[in-house]
């Protein structure tokens, strides 16, 4: 092996597949005017020095806790595996929370404020939990500085990358897709501050994970982009009403991806979306840029920001009026950046703190005009042999279990000849810790030739795709 350098690309729940989805009706709710110019609004981005912060991570849970006027981030997936940390941003620096119940370490995670509760609500999320990749379905509640776990009487399969976010205009917290042990699913789900209910609309969108999802307060609509599922990695934008799903149509819009940053901004009367990534032609592609949406069409924002990465965590802070993003999974790896965005006010606009303005981050990629950073997986690689004694590892059924904990099946994987084709879904978790996702036949076979360094397991799909959890080709 030349060198010890390692080549990262980390993205968040993205199912193989190849071709975007189809463009579908679009809905009635936008905005009367565009506030934005054919060149999109003029903000700025600007990289914090917090005299703390969390580690480097991608995929942490985060959202604005109404209560305590604090940002509140959990979890996330680092160079050295899941993390279980809990983390508050007061608009200056980060403090590590200490409870005295949490969830388990874990990536993945989606959280949302409930202004019925006056809590945080988080659910699901992916960690390898004794060498055994595990998706969970607990649903925890962050309230007077602990973590609770909840047991309602129905909940979502367990599942990770899923989109959440509170809609205000009926006053629930609603889920949407995600992915587990089978596959990527489509279900949409409504939780009313005691239970889940799942929800039957007339139209919905394919089944996905890593879709971002943010509440627009200016169209009281919640705002779904993104994702990816069997049909690919979409360029959609869809809006729930409270009763169905739409597909919107605007004229320009971000490029297919999935495990974006996404939020609402109260100054702006915007969504703002960042980054993302998708994977295409044996390469990861980190998209850069930023894109407003006004309602009615999606815009590239005219501002130098953070460079490209997927599965940002990004919330609405009203104690600065700037949406904060912290983290994500760039070229070199996991990042423990923290970065706040300020818009320009929208004329009339005016900056509110209420439940309109929460969002839940879901891990999601992206795609924009300017030309995407790629880490590229290599064409080729020489002959491997099998390591001796696959192993076995178990995966979770879909059923969700109410303590949150996972439980297992058992399925088996060999390894690949060169040049033969992939099997849907193929993730591979280290007996370090770390999950690795292998989406071509020579990156199977490379990460294989240095499994006598890790030590392996490897999954594949059954009948659907397996999510990306990440991907790290040792060179």
């Amino acid at each position: 092996m030349q060198g010890k350098k390692k080549t990262w690309a980390a993205v968040l729940a993205v199912a193989l597949g190849g071709t975007a989805l189809a463009a579908g009706s679009s809905a009635s709710a936008t905005r009367t005017t565009s506030r934005m110019g054919a060149e999109g609004p003029i903000t700025t981005w600007a990289k914090l020095a917090p005299a703390t912060a969390p580690s480097a991570r991608f995929a942490s849970a985060m959202a604005y806790d109404q209560k305590t006027s604090q940002l509140v981030l959990y979890g996330g997936l680092g160079p050295h595996g899941p993390s279980g940390g809990t983390w508050a941003w007061d608009g200056t620096t980060w403090a590590k929370l200490i409870s005295t119940a949490a969830p388990s370490e874990r990536s993945g995670a989606t959280m949302a404020y409930d202004p019925k509760t006056g809590q945080l609500l988080l659910f699901g999320g992916f960690a390898v939990v004794a060498g055994k990749p595990s998706f969970f379905s607990g649903t925890w509640a962050w309230g007077e500085a602990t973590w609770s776990l909840l047991r309602p009487a129905l909940a979502p399969p367990p599942l990770a990358g899923a989109a959440m976010a509170y809609d205000a205009a009926t006053g629930q917290v609603v889920l949407f897709g995600g992915a587990g042990a089978h596959g990527v699913v489509g279900g949409t789900w409504a939780w009313d501050g005691a239970n889940w209910a799942k929800l039957a609309p007339a139209t919905a969108p394919p089944a996905r994970s890593g879709a971002a999802m943010a509440y627009d307060a200016a169209t009281r609509q919640l705002l779904l982009f993104g994702g990816a599922g069997p049909q690919g990695t979409s360029a959609g934008t869809w809006a729930w009403d409270g009763a169905d799903w739409s597909r919107l149509a605007p004229a320009t819009s971000p490029s297919e991806r999935s495990a974006a940053a996404m939020a609402y901004d109260p100054a702006s009367e915007q969504v703002v979306l960042f980054g993302g990534s998708r994977y295409t032609n044996n390469k990861l592609d980190l998209l850069p840029g930023t894109w407003a949406w006004d309602g009615a069409d999606w815009l590239p924002v005219t501002a130098t920001g953070p460079v490209a990465r997927s599965a940002a965590s990004m919330a609405y802070d009203p104690a600065t009026g700037q949406l904060v993003m912290f983290g994500g999974g760039g070229a070199n790896g996991p990042t423990a950046g923290t970065w706040a965005y300020t818009a320009a006010p929208a004329p009339g606009a005016t900056t509110t703190t209420g439940p309109t303005t929460t969002t839940a981050e879901a891990s999601a990629t992206t795609t924009g005009p300017s030309t995407p950073t790629s880490s590229t997986v290599p064409a080729t690689s020489p002959p491997v042999t099998a390591p001796p004694s696959p192993s076995t590892t178990a995966l979770p059924p879909t059923t969700a279990p109410s303590t949150g904990a996972p439980t297992t099946t058992t399925t088996t994987t060999k390894p690949l000849k060169q040049g033969k084709p992939l099997p849907p879904g193929v993730l591979m978790v280290a007996r370090d810790g770390k999950a690795r996702w292998v989406a071509s036949a020579a990156a199977y076979n490379m990460a294989l030739r240095h499994a006598h360094l890790l030590g392996h397991y490897v999954v594949t799909g059954q009948s659907r795709p397996v999510v990306v959890v990440l991907i790290s080709i040792m060179k």
